[in-house]
């Protein structure tokens, strides 16, 4: 899948940006980190915090206490300030301060109306009604709870080691999303953590279920393995289809390759740096650091120092200014312009003006027609298929992908360029 997109959204950038920046700038020089230029509404973290779950009181006081004051120590050298603890900022802007109604509000079920029929919907939902049998097992365990007669007792969790039960942990993700549901603005991102204890738990009851009766082992067996299969096929389907939501990073990508070719080592040598304006829309869908072809802020302002015998390099400066009167000041400095959809550019001096020299397509919406069409000749297509895994010809699964995926251009590539050279767009 990494392969398919190999490019992040927004929700993942500062994450991204900060890995780019440990890389090739290094701890030693944050204030040419990506965050200090780009701060956003609210501070991050800089650091993974794991703060574990214990049934005693004590060891989650003592791993929490443990987890802020070393992230509060890491982040604060990376913000360059005395202290902070990002995620509690971001909890106070977003939650406290309601800022997070400003990306929209959902009702208070949408959780588990919306998003996790949505997560778990590629297996149709087996996990999530084996996980619901487990709820209302335990609730029945917990009346039989002090029942003296233990034959009477549902034995659904069958780890047990006083420290974190799977009971413990099913109980403790319920809870966590009816605490997330409270909160207006939601996104199914927020529930990824809760996802692997969910499956454990419906493991648990499928486990139970099968110990009762041969008939129950052969259906679930059955029905398991379907939902493998099924869910691995459509792992590969959407995550193909996900790969067209990337539009701003593919025009990147375009523009570098364009780049390469013109000053590559057998072309010419940059006489001077190149600026590309990116949008928000760009930084937003897929462009990153790296998906820039160089960084003047690792390199400096120097410029071959010594040309003899050495390869040229890519002298590129990225600008990701928003600020439209700020823009329209320096358009004219801009060699190159990367738009997502149809946001503002801003029009050039008398005698120059853009133009478009390549597009990136994304996703518009599944053609419909075609796959009813292609699904009314079973044979035909079973035949094809067949062919594709005797030959190893992978070509025709991606080409299946291709005709059923409708797209649409979402970026375009504008060059700076003399009036009278302007002959059209593409």
């Amino acid at each position: 899948m990494v392969l398919l997109a190999p490019y992040t959204k927004v929700e993942e950038s500062f994450n991204v940006q900060a890995l780019h920046d440990f890389i090739n700038v290094g701890v030693d020089e944050i204030m040419l980190f990506d965050h200090v230029t780009f701060p956003g509404s609210v501070k991050r973290t800089d650091g993974n915090a794991l703060i574990s779950i214990r049934e005693a009181i004590v060891s989650v006081g003592v791993s929490g206490l443990m987890s802020i004051f070393l992230c509060s120590r890491v982040d604060s050298y990376f913000w360059d300030v005395n202290f902070i603890i990002p995620e509690f900022e971001s909890f106070v802007f977003n939650v406290i301060g309601g800022n997070s109604s400003d990306w929209g509000v959902e009702s208070p079920v949408a959780y588990f109306t919306r998003y996790l029929p949505k997560l778990f919907g590629s297996e149709f939902g087996v996990v999530l009604i084996l996980s619901l049998v487990f709820f209302i097992l335990s609730i029945i365990n917990l009346k039989m709870f002090y029942c003296k007669n233990k034959r009477y007792r549902i034995e659904v969790d069958y780890v047990n080691y006083g420290v974190g039960t799977i009971t413990t942990l099913m109980w403790t993700a319920l809870i966590y999303i009816g605490v997330l549901s409270i909160n207006g603005h939601k996104e199914w991102r927020f529930l990824i953590y809760t996802i692997p204890i969910l499956c454990v738990g419906a493991a648990s009851t499928a486990e139970w279920l099968m110990s009762k009766s041969k008939i129950l082992k052969r259906i679930m067996i059955t029905i398991m393995v379907f939902c493998y299969i099924f869910s691995l096929a459509s792992s590969f389907l959407f995550g193909y289809i996900s790969s067209w939501n990337y539009s701003g990073g593919d025009a990147c990508q375009k523009l570098n390759l364009r780049l390469i070719d013109i000053y590559g080592s057998n072309h010419g040598t940059m006489l001077k740096p190149l600026i590309v304006h990116w949008d928000v829309g760009t930084c937003m869908n897929g462009g990153s650091l790296f998906t820039q072809i160089s960084d003047n802020k690792v390199s400096g302002d120097g410029w071959l120092e010594e040309q003899g015998g050495r390869e040229p390099r890519f002298w590129v400066i990225y600008d990701k200014n928003e600020d439209s009167e700020v823009l329209t000041e320096i358009a004219d400095d801009f060699d190159y312009w990367i738009q997502y959809d149809d946001e503002e550019m801003i029009p050039l001096s008398e005698g120059y003006q853009w133009l478009l020299v390549d597009v990136s397509e994304g996703f518009k919406g599944i053609d419909f027609k075609f796959l009813v069409d292609t699904l009314k000749n079973p044979r035909e297509i079973g035949l094809q298929l067949l062919y594709a895994f005797e030959s190893g010809n992978m070509s025709w699964f991606k080409n299946v992908a291709d005709s059923v995926i409708l797209k649409e251009i979402r970026g375009r590539i504008w060059e700076r360029s003399a009036a009278d050279k302007v002959l059209g767009g593409i």
